[in-house]
């Protein structure tokens, strides 16, 4: 009885062993697929793909810091009407500000604001602060979804025509409610292209060192876009929609 309790437990014992074998030996093949991600050089296409992730976010930079450079030129204007004010009339400080032939930008300034254009209130021309944040909203509901149903060129493809449609409709200076929901579009395509590109570029080798460049060029279109909003309203006296010229332009390049 003891040989045969004994041998029993020998056919566990062997066939252990084995069972170790076999995923020892497939365990080598499936980190060998873990580890064999893309590069942003290889294959060779990936370098243009790399390319077109940085210019995307460099335009969603420049999209986002737009809606800041109008808040702030208009507490800058509010600022120094309230201080030319407090002047005489004849001082060369109110000279400077009130003759039109200087041709002033704080003047070009404040007839470009859309609170002038549109003759509204501060209140209500602040819904186009959250606007975008619907549109990036709705794109975080809908990213999976859109990326199971027509993947990620399908979803390259819709957050361009996104910031397109808003970006055509502000050049065409609208009524203000079509201007809010143009707006609501641009940050749709912003939610849509950020977690797409931050996902891919995140799965490609030295994935931290392109993450690093993929958001600072967000940090250079943010920087940019104030000079030349800047540049086109105060130097050149351009009305504000003359800005969205400029991100039609780059879009198309995209």
């Amino acid at each position: 009885m003891s040989s045969g309790v004994q041998d029993s437990p020998q056919p566990s014992i062997y066939e252990s062993p084995s069972l170790q074998d076999e995923n020892q030996s497939s365990s080598p093949s499936e980190s060998s697929y873990q580890v064999a991600n893309e590069q942003w050089n290889h294959p060779r296409s990936n370098i243009a793909k790399t390319l077109a992730t940085f210019w995307s976010f460099l335009i969603m930079g420049a999209n986002d810091s737009a809606y800041g450079v109008r808040s702030y030129l208009d507490i800058y204007i509010w600022q120094l009407e309230y201080y030319t004010d407090l002047l005489p009339l004849s001082s060369h400080s109110s000279h400077m500000y009130f003759n039109p032939q200087n041709q002033n930008p704080v003047l070009l300034l404040i007839h470009s604001q859309l609170e002038t254009y549109y003759n509204l209130s501060y209140t209500i021309v602040s819904l186009v602060f959250l606007s975008p944040a619907l549109g990036y909203a709705t794109a975080a509901i809908v990213n999976e979804r859109a990326h199971c149903a027509i993947g990620r060129r399908g979803v390259a493809f819709v957050s361009s025509m996104c910031h397109l449609i808003a970006y055509i409709l502000n050049c065409v200076h609208p009524p203000y409610p079509v201007l809010v929901v143009s707006f609501i579009f641009a940050g749709l395509g912003n939610g849509l292209a950020d977690s797409a590109w931050n996902a891919w570029i995140g799965n490609l080798n030295n994935a931290n060192q392109l993450l690093g460049l993929l958001h600072g060029f967000y940090g250079v279109g943010a920087v940019i876009s104030p000079l030349i909003a800047s540049l086109l309203v105060a130097d050149a006296g351009l009305p504000w929609y003359y800005f969205y010229y400029i991100m039609v332009r780059g879009y198309l390049v995209h």
